[in-house]
């Protein structure tokens, strides 16, 4: 039999040709693929060339100041004091440090001679070997009453510190970071505003349109908000817990004693846990609410989460509770009105009365149940910062020997404001010095212009520094401190005479403005005034007295930015929010993180 060939078009294809077509095809397109490839690292290639020779000195730069600043840490020098550090020589970095209480970020710009740049940060753990608090202002005694300020940090909490004293704002302040009262009240109307918490060892009070709180408030007296402000945390007091007139609490609201919680637009984004009694009336409460005390419960047209009393039931009417109610008290008719429903269970050690149709339960009803236990109790803890060891004075002497690095010079007057060779004697100096004028019974700095070149420290016995001006005369960071020095060490602020010196007075610091370059401690264990009244004031640094007074009231607020200042026999240690404290200088911990920017 002969076989013919078969038409092209007619009839199957063998599955041999049709395999073989298809292994064809494969081959090519792998091909294909692999010339693009080819292409594509070929062409990156040599970008990352062109890349790698523009960047590799600037890399090496950054490394190099990096690398510079980590073992100045690590040898136990305090970074932090410092804002940056610079090199003019090759290889050319700028490591800007910024630090708070827990961590030091160290941001490295490195230069290379081709015109490149690189950033790299680096994010070490801030160990320190004592705890203390510290802040942007810290007053050992006497009430404090501000407004119109802002305290705000380039990389730390810019706390208020009171150590004995109540604090009361009842104008315009925003302070970015946390208020710590030790031994006072806290009262905050109108336009102020704490960024982080409120921790006071009395009464809390939040009304008269004040902003609120972004954090936690620690109250271990009463707490009441009675204004529209929002509580950005969770409310912990140890007496009675007040929220109404449309406030707002995020978190929860922990009472040792009663919990009222009232109006139509008030708002907990939490629970209410009260060792007292409880009401919630026109609010709603997301979460649960529990009460321990054998008094009454009140709940009138709100909503709430699950309910848990020990006491009785006084009033549940108009109420939505989403969850189950329990009340432990027994031998009570408790009093639950038409109108409320329960998406839970209703569980009670006693009875309840209504009339009509009851309430609607979507749950069990069950009356007289034997065997409920009572709620606990809350308890409300003391904040660290509260605790007698958090805050110690630090006593800053001068002592006869100088500053180690700072040239002593005696004022050749006490009239800046009139001398105008004693102000270009400061302006013309270019290595650190000490300007003592404390045998000057008050020092006048009244609206002088200081464009200074290095760091000047005024010791003072009293000075009117009002509408004083320091800025930098080369752009570069400086120092400018004023200073009555603490010469008794008893880690209690000394306001005393002192042999030779004037009788110490207060340092007014009132309408001061400092431009960004300047840093400074304004340090007495006497008063240092704070304040402004014609707006726009400035004060870059800590304020540290043995009272810290306020005067003033105008726009814009006095700015106050708070950096941590260090001083021969001044070195802020830290941990948590505020405070000056003594011991020993910051050093780096683990690195946390490594990145390019």
């Amino acid at each position: 039999m002969r076989l013919r060939p078969r038409p092209i078009g007619s009839g199957r294809c063998d599955d041999d040709a049709g395999s073989t077509l298809v292994s064809m095809l494969i081959v090519m397109l792998v091909l294909s693929i692999g010339g693009l490839v080819l292409s594509s690292i070929v062409v990156n290639t040599s970008a990352m060339l062109v890349e790698g020779r523009e960047s590799v000195q600037s890399r090496a730069a950054a490394d190099a100041g990096l690398a510079e600043v980590v073992a100045r840490g690590q040898r136990g020098e305090d970074i932090c004091s410092a804002a940056s550090y610079v090199s003019t020589v090759a290889p050319r970095f700028t490591v800007e440090v910024l630090c708070d209480s827990s961590r030091v970020l160290l941001r490295s710009a490195g230069r290379g001679a081709d015109g490149g740049s690189t950033v790299t940060e680096a994010t070490y753990q801030r160990n320190l070997s004592t705890q203390s608090l510290k802040g942007a202002v810290i007053s050992a005694s006497g009430s404090l009453n501000v407004s119109s300020i802002n305290i705000t940090a380039p990389a730390i909490d810019g706390d208020i510190v009171l150590d004995s004293g109540d604090f009361d704002c009842n104008n315009s302040m925003e302070i970015f970071g946390d208020l710590i009262v030790r031994d006072g009240a806290v009262n905050l109307s109108n336009q102020c505003r704490i960024h982080g918490d409120v921790i006071a060892s009395r009464s809390v009070q939040i009304q008269n349109n004040a902003v609120g709180v972004d954090g936690d408030v620690h109250a271990m007296g009463d707490f009441t908000l009675t204004t529209s402000a929002t509580i950005g945390g969770s409310v912990y007091t140890r007496g009675k817990a007040t929220v109404n007139s449309g406030g707002r609490v995020v978190g929860s609201v922990t009472a040792v004693g009663d919990a009222a919680i009232g109006g139509p637009t008030t708002h907990l984004g939490g629970g209410v846990w009260a060792g007292g009694a409880v009401s919630v009336n026109a609010a709603t409460v997301s979460g649960s609410v529990t009460a321990a005390g054998s008094g009454d419960a009140d709940f009138f047209n709100s909503t709430t989460g699950s309910v848990r009393v020990a006491g009785k039931i006084s009033q549940m009417q108009g109420a939505r509770i989403n969850g189950d109610v329990t009340s432990s008290r027994p031998g009570v008719a408790h009093s639950i009105a038409p109108g409320t429903t329960i998406t839970g269970s209703l569980t009670l050690a006693g009875t309840y009365s209504t009339w009509s149709s009851g309430p609607t339960v979507h749950g069990t009803v069950r009356q007289n149940v034997g065997g409920l236990v009572a709620p606990t109790a809350p308890t409300v803890d003391t904040p660290w910062a509260l605790t007698p060891g958090a805050f110690e004075w630090v006593d800053l002497a001068f002592p006869a020997t100088g500053w180690p690095g700072y040239t002593r010079i005696a004022t050749p007057g006490c009239d800046y404001q009139n001398s105008p060779a004693d102000r270009a004697m400061i302006n013309a100096l270019t290595a650190p010095t000490i300007v003592d004028a404390r045998t000057c019974s008050t020092l006048k700095l009244y609206d002088v212009a200081f464009a200074v070149k290095t760091n000047v420290t005024f010791l003072v016995s009293s000075v009117q520094a009002q509408k004083l001006k320091v800025t930098s005369a080369d752009g570069a960071p400086h120092a400018f401190n004023i200073i009555t020095p603490d010469g008794t060490p008893d880690h209690t602020p000394t306001c005393a005479p002192v042999s030779g010196f004037a009788t110490p007075g207060t340092i007014d610091i009132g309408d001061v403005v400092m431009d960004a370059r300047i840093t400074g401690l304004a340090y007495s264990p006497c008063t240092v005034h704070i304040g402004q009244s014609t707006g726009g004031g400035r004060w870059n640094g800590q304020v540290y007295a043995g009272k810290v007074t306020w005067g003033g009231n105008s726009s814009p607020r006095m700015q106050l930015d708070y950096r941590e200042v260090t001083v021969p026999g001044f070195a802020v240690a830290g941990g948590g929010g505020g405070g000056g404290a003594g011991g020993a200088a910051s050093v780096l911990g683990d690195l946390i993180r490594l990145r390019d920017t």
